[in-house]
């Protein structure tokens, strides 16, 4: 991109289609894809960050999977994630696969975590339709995200956004951003996959 990015995915190149950056492709299994971007100056008085995301099922019909992951922290340049995130700051995991985990009934979802520690689960419901629920509708429509940091004297306040889902409201995170944390997003599919 010509700012210093790191675009990965293991089995296709990454290019900007149609003004988007798909981190993963169609019809291809196995897939680990990340972008990430070049490191900050502190972050630790606070920020927003907006974008927008597109997600289809596949033309087969099979359950999209695996999913994606917004990250900021100390993300090493070869490091890499799926939508578990980093495992390293701050992610926001849009898991969209039904693998159960981290003791829910189902796996689809939308979850937060610190240092690969679970902070926030938000699941759907365990009879959940995986191809269209509460949180994913699988249509190709760009829905905005943001998420928002604002830091106090135990580490600081996240809100987070999903189209017109709110995912986190002023949820504490024992967490505080530090020079050379960079932003990352990070998607995979697997023996199913999405776009």
């Amino acid at each position: 991109l010509g700012d210093g990015s790191i675009l990965f995915n293991e089995q296709a190149p990454i290019t900007i289609t149609g003004g988007a950056l798909p981190l993963t492709v169609e019809d291809v299994g196995g897939q680990n894809a990340n972008w990430k971007l070049p490191a900050t100056s502190s972050l630790a008085g606070g920020f927003s960050v907006d974008f927008d995301v597109s997600i289809f099922e596949t033309p087969e019909g099979n359950p999209p999977a695996d999913g994606f992951s917004f990250n900021l922290g100390a993300i090493a340049d070869d490091a890499t994630a799926g939508e578990e995130g980093f495992l390293a700051g701050l992610a926001v995991e849009f898991d969209t696969w039904n693998n159960d985990g981290e003791g829910a009934d189902n796996g689809i979802g939308i979850d937060i975590s610190v240092d690969g520690v679970d902070v926030a689960i938000n699941r759907v419901a365990a009879d959940a339709d995986p191809n269209n629920n509460e949180f994913f509708q699988f249509d190709g429509v760009f829905r905005h995200v943001n998420v928002t940091y604002t830091p106090t004297d135990a580490g600081g306040l996240l809100d987070v956004t999903y189209g017109d889902l709110v995912i986190a409201s002023a949820l504490a995170v024992d967490w505080t951003p530090a020079d050379g944390d960079r932003v990352a997003f990070g998607a995979r599919t697997g023996g199913a996959w999405e776009l």
